[in-house]
């Protein structure tokens, strides 16, 4: 018995790495174009400071070097930190230590008429989790809510032309026991991650089926389907639940919900 829990855990953290990088494969275009626009002006700052020209000011140009490669080191390190994930145990954490991190590269893979808006509030409780895990969560839903802008998938739906991409971040107390998707939470005080769109909306049948694993309504070779089934995986092995808010044409709120840790949080 204790062998075949293992080979499932096993799975599952495959499962959970191989859905990681396919987040990255899906960012992947706006971050090479990002890159592109910090590579431009250092080779254009090179090639002047190669001229034997005395007016230029070779200062301002080095200083333009310096500044777009540490933006771009920055941005390969964000990368890389959400790309190597862990297999970490679940401590007290913040969320709001994590989410700034998660913007940074959604930041850079956004369409022109998407504007993310983040409300975090202030004093939030610790949470007993894997930052790793929490944060292929909030991305993967994410990412999620920025295609739902981007693709139409509502019929007869209008071609978007601006849309907001909101994460928020509440705490919460259930006065009684609540069900939500495949869950039931007992009273208690929880920690709450909202991220909404302003897309076409969820359909019944679409609804039905979302946490399955492999459904998609992308098509074919643009996901795997393992998006929603493993943030919901993850949400289930910290103790939380997932609730979905949508409305056609008006967009969708996914809420993740996670109990609050007793301990105090690691600095």
């Amino acid at each position: 018995m204790t062998s075949i829990v293992e080979d499932k855990n096993d799975q599952q953290r495959i499962e959970r790495r191989r859905q990681r990088l396919e987040s990255l494969g899906t960012l992947a275009s706006g971050i090479v174009h990002d890159l592109n626009n910090l590579l431009t002006p250092i080779l254009m700052s090179s090639r002047m400071l190669q001229r034997k020209d005395t007016n230029i000011d070779r200062d301002a140009l080095l200083a333009t070097i310096t500044t777009s490669a540490s933006r771009g080191a920055d941005l390969i390190s964000q990368l890389l930190t959400f790309a190597r994930g862990g297999e970490g145990q679940h401590v007290p954490l913040q969320v709001d230590q994590i989410i700034p991190d998660v913007v940074a590269i959604l930041r850079h893979t956004l369409p022109e008429f998407v504007e993310l808006e983040t409300d975090v509030e202030a004093d939030l409780p610790a949470i007993m989790g894997d930052a790793t895990e929490i944060s292929q969560v909030v991305m993967n839903l994410a990412i999620n809510a920025r295609d739902a802008m981007s693709d139409n998938e509502v019929s007869g739906a209008p071609q978007p032309t601006n849309g907001i991409l909101g994460i928020a971040c509440r705490s919460m107390v259930l006065e009684t026991a609540r069900s939500f998707t495949y869950v039931t939470l007992s009273a208690g005080r929880y920690l709450s991650i909202a991220v909404s769109d302003t897309g076409g909306g969820i359909g019944p049948e679409v609804r039905e089926r979302m946490f399955d694993p492999f459904f998609t309504t992308k098509p074919r070779g643009q996901g795997t389907g393992l998006g929603l089934s493993t943030s919901l995986g993850i949400v289930r092995s910290h103790g939380g639940a997932v609730d979905v808010q949508s409305e056609p044409r008006q967009g969708t709120t996914i809420t993740v919900i996670f109990p609050v840790a007793q301990a105090p949080a690691q600095p």
